[in-house]
């Protein structure tokens, strides 16, 4: 009886389902028949999903009817699943002991929706029975540029390439000298996207130059390129736009390519550049010319652009001239013309297609003669060359400027020791708003070089030009050509006639390099000169009257010549301020050298036909800055009258000098007013001094011949000295926060009573060390426990370059434990036959800058090593001495003069 409906149950079903009667079996009717057709329509789909994603292996993509159609789909599945099982329930959802549902409303509603639904997928079926086409020609990832002639650049795409498909490098950095092809390797990137399937990694590959536009202008080619309607950003600030560009941006995987930085530049708030460590395989590729610039950017790959190699540079010039550069009498000329540009592509095209045009061997001779003496004359030169590589310029201050200007006063190619270069800088005025202009003028080096305005030459102490960023400098200091004779260079030239010089009268600087000068009955006139160099020549003597009328002249130099008497008239110079006759046969200084009563720089290195400075001349030079007589005859001997005048001038700060006696040297070293001006300081044949204590401002140390020496005393306290010479020995041990920061450079040769050089470990900035024929020697370093804690606070010896050691016959130790030693870059030894152990490990960081060990084979056979493995780590490094250069190393002796000591890393 519990089974039996209350009949009051079932009279309350049948009334509500009165008003709908159809609904009572239908749904269940119907339900199977909707999802017989939606799985009909899945065939379909999945049918058209096959194609589609075929297709899409081709570069096409959906067409918009077909991807409307896919997302309908899709949607219209899950809404029929749900329905379906809202029906099934509903259909279980019955009046107790009835077939009749319990509620008809819904269950009506239900079988409505189904109906619905089953036209809906028919429809849908029939819409792609319609479809014409699944796929569309696809909008390129990327758009193609323009890509010009190029030759050398393949192994750098490959290793960019190789950047853009390694997930951990989002950020590269390209840089390198204006014209060397940075744009052309990133055209290459991006036409590289057009033809291949890692296309499909970027949904788009964005390009935009950056140069110096305004940011408005480089967000608007962003956003046109992301097709982003104007009407959002038109009349946007900047700030808004980065914001649009992020919200679009922050939805993709792109690639961005960003040419010519010239700053450090804000990706993410000032171009709405998302960040591209994120989860987002999106990548930036950027160019600048500035290595600094590079570095801020903070990419995890850097690679910089060289200029091309000699054969390279040929192949792209005769690709650009075509068949004339291989002729057989042209080809001569064609290889003078691809040196003059020194492998810069740039050059090479433009000047390779002004050549198209000549075809005789004479017309290739006149245009070679035009490159080198006035290469703005080539079309193309001045109004497209020269222009694009003074950007680079644009960016520095009118110091830097001027600077950067004044190098291409000397000869292409050349070396330009950098201590030379500042103290022109100095005499120039260029730096007099400077309280340190030494140091402000390495800043500026430093700058030009990672503006690849400069090059770093063979050592790190010397910098060059490329010889096109020369003409463009010396085009810019011109005046871009419209006062061709402002600044005068010549170089490698005949007897300059006076009919040349007279045409120089409004020259602000003249440079004559391997000149000589033909003498002229009317002396020129050059009112406006304030700089000339005359170097490198076999001048004995100048014309008279030659320097005669240089009112405002600032600075001569007449260095590394043969010139053996000064002319007169060169006490006239009144306004000079900077004078060197460095290298000369000059055999006597004119008394009226005294007139110069602005001199601020007088540089007589080398002089070794000067046998002594005049009295009362250096005492009247009262602005007299720097005196240089470094490795000079002038201060041989007893020349404690010169020192005595020099501690007259107020002004004195920058001493460099040659000693040859113990008493001159100890008035030096024991004066107050002289020791703190020292900075470089060479000691030869010294008798009887047994100490050296070292000033604290000296940088360049070279102790010769020094037979009684037997020790170096640090003084780093004591500035003003204590009026007498110490006796004592220099102590094994000193207290540990002495130091002395300003000594970079250390050579020391035949000095037979020194032991070691534990004072060492008080100069932590010490560069380059040059150590010979110290028979007594066992050991440069001798303090075990001092060195492990000076190492840890300083970095002793973080800073040396250069280690060379010759003819020590018992040393036998560096130092008694391994060293970091994190820029050392050449080690040399050659007759230390006891020396069997280098301070180096498996551990140390030399190897991140290290170039060469080298040294007889028997004796890095025979070393012994501070573990397994570190033998095996520099052995590529070892280059076996050859017997020219032990036989040189061996022939150093007793009575060389310091000219002859051997200097390595100058």
């Amino acid at each position: 009886m519990e089974y039996i409906v209350p009949s009051w149950e079932i009279v309350k079903c049948l009334c509500r389902c009165i008003d709908y009667p159809p609904c009572i079996n239908e749904l269940q009717e119907i339900l199977p028949s909707l999802e017989t057709k939606m799985k009909s329509l899945t065939a379909v789909y999945e049918g058209v999903m096959e194609k589609v994603e075929l297709e899409e292996e081709y570069q096409r993509k959906r067409s918009p009817a077909v991807s409307d159609w896919i997302k309908r789909v899709e949607s219209m599945k899950k809404e029929i699943a749900d329905l379906v099982l809202k029906s099934k329930r509903e259909i279980q959802n019955k009046c107790p002991g009835t077939r009749l549902p319990l509620n008809c409303l819904a269950s009506s509603k239900l079988e409505k929706m189904v109906r619905e639904k089953m036209d809906a997928v028919e429809k849908m079926k029939w819409e792609a029975s319609s479809f014409q086409e699944l796929t569309q020609p696809q909008r390129p990832v990327a758009i193609k540029f323009p890509l010009v002639k190029t030759v050398g650049l393949d192994l750098l795409f490959e290793e960019v390439w190789k950047y853009l498909e390694d997930d951990r490098v989002r950020l590269i950095g390209i840089y390198g000298i204006g014209g060397v092809g940075k744009t052309a390797l990133l055209t290459m990137v991006n036409n590289e996207f057009l033809k291949t399937s890692l296309s499909l990694k970027f949904e788009v590959v964005i390009w935009a130059e950056v140069s110096q536009h305004a940011i408005e202008e480089v967000q608007e080619k962003i956003l046109k390129r992301l097709e982003i309607p104007g009407d959002t950003w038109k009349h946007q600030g900047k700030g808004e736009r980065a914001i649009e560009i992020l919200r679009v941006l922050e939805k993709k995987n792109f690639l961005l390519l960003l040419d010519e930085i010239w700053q450090w530049l804000d990706l993410l708030n000032l171009l709405g550049i998302p960040s591209v460590d994120s989860e987002h395989k999106s990548k930036v590729i950027f160019t600048t010319r500035c290595e600094r610039v590079c570095r801020l950017m903070g990419p995890q790959k850097s690679i910089r652009v060289q200029c091309l190699a000699r054969e390279k540079a040929l192949t792209l010039f005769g690709t650009t001239v075509g068949e004339a550069a291989s002729s057989a009498h042209i080809s001569h000329f064609a290889k003078h013309i691809v040196q003059e540009c020194s492998g810069l592509p740039s050059a090479l095209n433009i000047i390779g297609t002004h050549m198209k045009a000549w075809t005789e061997l004479h017309q290739w001779e006149y245009q070679l003669n035009i490159l080198r003496h006035c290469p703005s004359e080539i079309p193309g030169m001045k109004n497209d060359l020269f222009p694009r590589l003074a950007k680079s310029c644009e960016m520095l201050d009118d110091t830097v400027k001027s600077c950067f200007l004044y190098c291409s006063m000397f000869p292409s190619d050349k070396e330009i020791f950098c201590d030379e270069l500042i103290q022109l800088w100095m005499g120039e005025g260029f730096l007099d708003q400077y309280d340190e202009p030494r140091a402000k003028g390495e800043g500026i080096i430093e700058q030009l070089c990672f503006a690849c305005l400069l090059e770093i030459g063979s050592f790190k102490q010397h910098v060059k030009m490329h010889r096109m960023i020369r003409a463009m400098a010396l085009w810019l200091a011109c005046e871009q050509g419209e006062k061709m004779n402002k600044c005068v260079v010549r170089e490698h030239g005949k007897l300059i006639e006076p009919v040349q010089v007279a045409k120089w009268n409004e020259a602000q600087r003249i440079a004559l390099w391997h000149c000589g000068i033909e003498a002229n009955r009317t002396p020129p006139s050059f009112s406006k000169l304030e700089t000339l160099f005359v170097s490198n020549n076999s001048i004995e003597s100048f014309p008279r009257g030659f320097l005669g009328d240089m009112p405002v002249i600032r600075v001569l130099d007449l260095s590394n010549s043969k010139l053996i008497k000064l002319p007169d008239e060169i006490g006239c110079l009144v306004n000079l301020r900077y004078l060197n006759f460095s290298r000369t046969k000059i055999k006597e200084l004119p008394t009226n050298l005294e007139n110069l009563v602005n001199l601020r720089f007088l540089i007589l290195d080398e002089t070794d036909y000067l046998p002594r400075i005049p009295s009362q001349i250096l005492s009247k030079l009262l602005c007299l800055q720097l005196l240089s007589i470094f490795r000079s005859k002038a201060s041989e001997g007893d020349c404690t009258p010169v020192l005595n005048e020099l501690k007259l001038l107020k002004h004195m700060s920058d001493l460099s000098i040659k000693l040859t006696n113990v008493l001159p040297t100890e008035k030096l070293l024991t004066s107050q007013e002289l020791r703190k001006v020292i900075r470089q300081l060479c000691l030869q044949g010294c008798k009887d001094m047994k100490l050296v204590e070292l000033s604290p401002s000296i940088q360049i140390l070279e102790m010769n011949n020094c037979l009684d020496l037997e020790g170096v005393l640090v003084d780093v306290e004591n500035h003003g000295g204590n009026g007498s010479m110490p006796q004592n020995i220099v102590p094994s041990k000193f207290p540990q926060q002495h130091f002395l920061y300003t000594l970079c450079q250390l050579n020391i040769f035949m000095c037979p009573k020194l032991l070691n050089l534990t004072w060492l470990i008080h100069i932590p900035r010490l560069q380059s060390l040059d150590v010979g024929a110290c028979d007594s020697m066992e050991v440069v370093i001798d303090d075990k426990s001092k060195v492990l804690e000076i190492e840890q606070e300083v970095g002793m010896f973080s800073r040396l370059t250069t280690l060379n050691l010759y003819n020590l016959p018992n040393l036998q130790s560096i130092c008694r434990h391994a060293l970091p030693f994190p820029s050392l870059t050449s080690i040399s030894v050659a007759f230390c036959q006891s020396l069997r152990k280098l301070p180096l490990d498996s551990k140390t960081n030399a190897t991140t800058s290290l170039q060469k060990i080298n040294g007889d084979q028997r004796w890095w056979d025979d070393l012994v090593w501070e573990d397994n493995n570190i033998k095996g780590i520099l052995a590529p490094y070892f280059v076996a001495h050859d017997n020219n250069a032990s036989s040189s190393y061996a022939s150093q002796g007793a009575g060389c003069s310091s000219s002859t000591i051997p200097i390595f890393g100058i």
